[in-house]
Parts: structure tokens; sequence; C-alpha cells
């Protein structure tokens, strides 16, 4: 992601990001299985899963300005995010 302004772009992304997992397009086989098939016994679909790396944020000059996601982003209030 390129852009003139970080939150901007930061916004951009968490929406990105939010929209892949409302639509389940993460990797459902890392969420903890509880039987062989695709959904779980409520018949309700396992999460999905998004591992994000977190990147660095450099202006033109190639200057650090911030990393990327931080602890202070990515916060959904329908989604429970996971730090490591």
């Amino acid at each position: 992601m390129t852009g003139e302004s970080q939150p901007t772009c930061k916004k951009v992304i968490d929406a990105l990001l939010h929209g892949m997992l409302k639509l389940n397009l993460g990797d459902t086989t890392l969420f903890p299985k509880l039987t062989d098939e695709p959904v779980n016994i409520d018949g309700i679909p396992k999460p999905a899963v998004l591992e994000v790396e977190p990147v660095r944020v450099v202006d033109k000059e190639g200057k650090l300005l911030a990393v990327y996601p931080s602890r202070v982003d990515l916060l959904f209030d329908d989604i429970n995010v996971i730090r490591g």
C-alpha cells in the first residue's frame, strides 16, 4: 500500500483486513478443529484466521515513521484480534 496520507493508508488496510475476515477469507484450518468438517457442531462456519506480519512504514527518504500493525491498530468491535 502506498499513499500520501499515513492515516488514510491505515484505514484502507484496516478495512481490507476487516472485510476479508467478515467474508471468512482467511485460513479456517488454523482454527482449532472440533471435527474434520468445515463447520462446527452447531453449523456455524469456523472462523477464518489471518496472520498479519508487521511492516515498516517509511517516508520517501526511507526514514522509519511507524510499524504497522502496532498494538493500537486493528481494533474491531466484532472480530477478536489475537496478538502474538
